[in-house]
């Protein structure tokens, strides 16, 4: 995870209170410290409570601050607001922001206050109960196509998500010379006006088990920072391509192994769930697969270059191998 802000909670919690009285109430107060949680992988996430009579309904509840790393825009964090604002005004599960934090705030950085969320991430529901694995994903896989089957009138984004994805492989290469990474993206270019020949939907951009809440049955969707209109193929593309490469989120070695080995087979199985609501196209598929292959690939060329502040020993050997072949594959 990105280290977002230097605060600690003592004094983080100092501030947002004292923010929340300027702004709802002097009889408002914070309940407890925020409750850092490190699930966020390019954001720091507080679990924070308010209460006192000045605040309305929406602010009694359970709410999820989310400090956004350095470099990031405020605007980046109200066009997100937008985003899942309008989602869950259309009726789709995705918690509502109720407040954006410029720098000027108490957290010193843009972020976003917001409703939390039930349940637990879904893999982690997941992995306590492991025989509702199966119909976890599927549900997750129903919601996935419903999103895309939604009106988009009136969808406060309409940016091109093939270049939005191809953005950072062209400012890695700005940045670090890579010749097998320059090639792989001038093929998956030649196939850019074939990508962008479709009905725009509504998509995620980075739906994966780690961005999806279960709460019994119930499901809800977080991080919309990449979403926008565009392919379904290529928002289910993308999809497929993380549960193949699952194993990048373990929490140990051991698990990062048994993962590698599931994976694919993760993967078939969330396609067959989708294919039962939706009928992709197979060849489309794949292409998108190169594009968030390559994504990927220059992903992990920045981080060995010390461009993220992820550490680089993190990162599993041979992985820009791995990602190449995923491109080569696709793209025969």
């Amino acid at each position: 995870m990105y280290c977002s802000m230097e605060l600690g909670s003592t004094e983080l919690a100092a501030r947002l209170e004292g923010w929340t009285k300027e702004s709802h109430g002097p009889d408002v107060r914070l309940v407890g410290e925020p409750e850092g949680n490190s699930s966020g992988f390019d954001s720091d996430i507080y679990f924070v409570r308010f209460e006192g009579e000045s605040l309305v309904d929406r602010w009694r509840g359970p709410l999820v601050l989310r400090v956004r790393p350095e470099g990031v825009p405020v605007e980046s964090a109200c066009h997100e607001a937008r985003i899942q604002n309008w989602l869950a005004d259309s009726g789709f599960p995705a918690p509502r922001v109720l407040e954006v934090l410029d720098e000027d705030g108490p957290t010193g950085r843009p972020a976003q206050l917001m409703e939390r969320a039930p349940g637990l991430l879904l893999i982690d529901a997941a992995k306590r109960r492991p025989w509702s694995a199966r119909s976890l994903i599927g549900a997750m896989a129903r919601l996935q196509v419903e999103l895309t089957r939604m009106s988009t009138v009136g969808f406060p984004d309409g940016a091109d998500l093939l270049d939005r994805r191809l953005a950072l492989v062209r400012n890695t290469l700005d940045a670090v010379r890579d010749p097998n990474l320059e090639q792989a993206l001038q093929r998956v270019e030649g196939r850019s006006g074939y990508l962008r020949n479709c009905e725009p939907v509504i998509c995620h951009g980075d739906y994966h088990p780690l961005n999806v809440l279960a709460d019994g049955r119930r499901l809800s969707v977080i991080d919309w920072s990449d979403a926008g209109l565009g392919d379904a193929d290529g928002d289910l593309a993308r999809t497929l391509l993380l549960f193949k490469v699952a194993y990048l989120g373990a929490s140990s070695p051991f698990e990062a192994r048994i993962l590698k080995a599931v994976g694919p087979r993760l993967e078939r199985t969330y396609r067959r769930a989708y294919e039962t609501h939706r009928k992709p196209d197979p060849e489309r598929v794949l292409a998108w697969q190169a594009v968030h292959a390559v994504h990927g690939w220059s992903q992990v060329v920045a981080a060995r270059a010390g461009l993220f502040g992820v550490d680089p020993a993190r990162l599993p050997e041979g992985l820009e191998n791995d990602l190449a072949g995923i491109v080569d594959q696709s793209l025969r």
